[in-house]
């Protein structure tokens, strides 16, 4: 159990100093559970755990149940040195961590005053509802020292003991991640002072599946002596984790790696996708523009994540609907009866549409059925049509992606931005 210890700074050295001390991420709610999904504040986390010096030992789902939050908690304090928890922590009735962990670490939920204060003047006050929820987010567990939010309400909340270090932080990613860097990263490295960062080279792979990867990643370990490779995967990306950078091992590691993937490996360390596609349009001084219906805007949201995306990205059309394709894109009706909104012919024709539209040198179309309804024979559920087109032609490519519903309009994100990449790597300069 959590014990001792200052609570109000939270920066001192704990008592079990490791030069890579262990850690266990635990993923809270319900809908984590379901078929399909990925917890990816989990993949976040141990990415950066890792490269600050800690090992990654435990990733632990677990659902909305006041005593099962309790004991997973429980157990992963009492054998990990830092154990960082996410999601529960919103003002509904099923966010049910603050409430665990006092009955778990006996910890009774104080209301404060202060934070109440600056929540209700981020949000302006207003309707009794409003102030309720935030009332339920000001709540702090006795011995937790409170994490601003720069992203939203709920604060993350860090307690230290003798022995290591509990971190509760909100399950929305951008939340999260806001809190992580602006004040849990800092307070790690103060309180583990023995941590070694690991300053490992990252290979990032699209568009080949994991258990080839894998292979593959085995035989280059093998081949140089090593141990076993660390291979993460989500929604049609893969990295595989080569070893501590500037090793010779490493290179030719490496080395072998891209021999055998070629064009499928898309960048290193801490590159996205994202950021890699608008690399290789502003080196062609190429321009791009989408339209999306399955997709509904994800596309466009990936794209406008990257600092700058101005200079090559034009803009976007969210065709859902049939009035919208026939409006917006001027997709002929007849066209539509004949071919069918999920189609090859549909694709090309939203991304010719979306070029022509914008005055930009490539286009993208995304159509397809992301579910969970609305799947058939013909048109299987995760069946999704991605359109690209240039000056001189168009081409369609079907795919089949299966999950639940979020990650398949992911994967049709990740493909359509690789169609993107590799036309412009195979046809530099000709949009």
């Amino acid at each position: 159990m959590l014990t001792g210890g200052d609570p109000s700074s939270g920066d001192q050295p704990v008592k079990r100093v490791q030069k890579n001390p262990r850690a266990e991420i635990v993923s809270i709610g319900e809908e984590l559970l379901g078929e399909g999904l990925r917890g990816g504040n989990a993949e976040y986390l141990a990415g950066r755990l890792s490269r600050l010096g800690f090992r990654v030992r435990v990733k632990t789902t677990v659902g909305d149940d006041l005593d099962e939050i309790g004991a997973v908690l429980t157990r992963a304090v009492e054998k990990m040195d830092c154990v960082i928890a996410t999601g529960g922590l919103g003002p509904t009735g099923d966010d049910q961590t603050l409430e665990a962990v006092t009955l778990a670490f006996q910890a009774p939920l104080r209301h404060s005053e202060s934070i109440y204060r600056r929540l209700l003047g981020k949000r302006q006050g207003g309707r009794p509802v409003m102030a309720r929820a935030l009332r339920r987010q000001s709540r702090i567990p006795d011995g937790f020292v409170p994490l601003p939010n720069p992203h939203g309400t709920a604060p993350g909340l860090i307690r230290k003991g003798k022995e290591g270090i509990l971190v509760l932080l909100p399950g929305v990613p951008q939340e999260m991640k806001g809190i992580f860097e602006a004040s849990v990263h800092s307070r790690l490295a103060r309180s583990f002072p023995a941590l070694r960062p690991n300053r490992s080279r990252v290979l990032k792979i699209v568009g080949v599946p994991e258990p080839r990867i894998d292979r593959l990643a085995i035989q280059a370990f093998r081949a140089e002596g090593q141990g076993i490779p660390t291979v993460l995967a989500g929604c049609g990306c893969v990295e595989v984790h080569l070893g501590q950078k500037g090793r010779a091992a490493t290179r030719r590691i490496e080395i072998r790696m891209r021999g055998k993937l070629g064009i499928a490996v898309y960048g290193v360390d801490d590159d996205t996708l994202a950021e890699v596609v608008g690399r290789l349009l502003r080196q062609g001084r190429q321009s791009l523009a989408v339209a999306e219906s399955c997709t509904g805007g994800m596309l466009g949201e990936m794209i406008t994540s990257v600092p700058g995306a101005s200079r090559y990205f034009f803009g976007g059309v969210i065709a859902y609907g049939k009035r919208a394709k026939l409006e917006m894109l001027t997709i002929r009706e007849d066209d539509l009866r004949r071919h069918g909104a999920v189609s090859s012919r549909l694709a090309a024709a939203m991304a010719k549409q979306s070029r022509l539209r914008f005055s930009a040198s490539l286009g993208l179309g995304i159509t397809g059925i992301a579910g969970p309804g609305g799947g058939s024979r013909r048109h299987p559920l995760g069946e999704v049509f991605i359109g690209l087109s240039w000056k001189e032609g168009a081409r369609a490519v079907r795919y089949r992606f299966r999950g639940a519903r979020e990650p398949i309009r992911r994967r049709a994100c990740v493909a359509a931005l690789d169609l993107v990449r590799r036309r412009l790597i195979l046809h530099p300069g000709k949009g």
